[in-house]
């Protein structure tokens, strides 16, 4: 069985934003969302930093296998 829902549908962007809402769970680094556009960031200013990062990336990473979604990890920065 498919399930979706209809492209143009007041109830997609709804949906979708109770499905994300929870990806910040555990996360120290700011986690922003817009449409299907997701960012991390962090002010690295020593190797705990570095490491907070990875471990937040990590949880994302383990949010998206959980909820059955996929990050385009090729996807340009800045539009370049």
């Amino acid at each position: 069985m498919i399930s979706s829902v209809p492209q143009g549908t007041v109830l997609g962007p709804i949906l979708f934003l109770i499905l994300i809402g929870d990806i910040t769970n555990n996360t120290c680094s700011h986690v922003s969302s817009f449409a299907d556009d997701t960012r991390v960031l962090l002010a690295i200013e020593n190797e705990d930093g570095v490491k907070k990062l990875q471990n937040d990336l990590k949880t994302i990473y383990t949010w998206q296998q959980i909820n059955n979604m996929q990050f385009n990890e090729n996807k340009n920065v800045g539009g370049s």
